[in-house]
């Protein structure tokens, strides 16, 4: 037994368990085609991998194994939130709905996976697998498959698809670095203690070593940018109606302490309402009282 033929058998592992999945009753189709292309990729990955066996190379054996073990890592947790998009958990009653906001928004022939997860905090994956083009998959919390107050959520669940598929990563990232570096230089005596450097602020964007002090927090900056454009996305979508989803969510705030790369909620809060304010939406005016915040966790 070599690389060959234990991945091999992980893959036929894999579209065993497929086959098993696209036996379940689906209500809606989308789950179902989505499983018949990852079943088409595994496919693919069983010839390739039997080809290289057959022709004896190792460089190009290794590199098939390779490629189909990641596609393992990658999928199997696809092939699992497909599955729970059959749970009675599930909030069916919602689906066509989403399914056309999604279309709408998207402007694409959008294909929806809406799935109950053992994860309070809802979640997507925006269009990040080319194997399963105009595929969104949004996972809400189980326990509130019937609460409409969670609902609304999907809103900023689909924001993320938004600013993916219009790149706006690449609006918004020069803007933020542009800001970034203007402090810096601005603050550069506090900078260069803080962080022990004896680089000049002028050449903070082609040192390489000050480079690598500051580019994390430009990344940081860059996802909670996108996440207040996906609260600005839900209210938008859901008006009044995402405030109370976000309260009954968040407030007032959870006892682990906030991740580096969502933004502190009063910012948050501050920007849902300016959004109000923009779109000529009505918001609760005590809104920000609702909160309170625990120590950021720079871990």
């Amino acid at each position: 037994m070599d690389c060959g033929d234990y991945t091999l058998q992980k893959i036929q592992l894999v579209l065993a368990q497929i086959s098993r999945l696209l036996e379940s009753e689906f209500p809606h189709a989308d789950s179902k085609q989505a499983l018949e292309l990852l079943k088409l990729v595994f496919e693919e990955d069983e010839h390739l991998v039997e080809k290289s066996i057959k022709e004896g190379d190792l460089s190009i054996k290794e590199q098939c194994c390779g490629e189909a073990n990641f596609h393992v890592a990658r999928f199997l947790p696809i092939l699992g939130f497909a599955l729970r998009s059959t749970n009675t958990r599930n909030a069916f009653e919602f689906f066509v709905p989403l399914a056309r906001l999604a279309q709408k928004i998207l402007k694409r022939e959008t294909r929806l996976i809406l799935s109950s997860e053992w994860d309070y905090s809802p979640f997507t994956y925006p269009f990040v697998f080319s194997e399963l083009p105009n595929f969104v998959l949004i996972g809400l919390p189980a326990s509130e498959s019937e609460n409409p107050l969670i609902i609304p959520l999907a809103g900023h669940e689909l924001g993320h698809s938004v600013w993916k598929i219009y790149d706006l990563s690449s609006a918004f990232t020069p803007i933020l670095q542009d800001s970034m570096l203007e402090e810096i230089r601005r603050t550069w005596p506090k900078f260069e203690k803080l962080f022990s450097t004896k680089g000049h602020p002028d050449k903070l964007d082609a040192d390489l070593a000050l480079r690598a002090i500051w580019s994390p927090a430009r990344e940081w900056s860059r996802r909670q940018a996108e996440e207040i454009f996906c609260d600005a996305m839900g209210v938008r979508l859901f008006g009044d109606s995402y405030f109370h989803a976000m309260e009954y969510l968040l407030s007032p705030h959870f006892q682990n302490r906030r991740a580096i790369h969502y933004p502190d909620i009063r910012t948050r809060v501050d920007a849902m309402l300016q959004a109000a304010a923009t779109f000529g939406m009505p918001a609760s005016a005590d809104f920000q009282t609702k909160f309170t915040e625990k120590t950021l966790s720079l871990a």
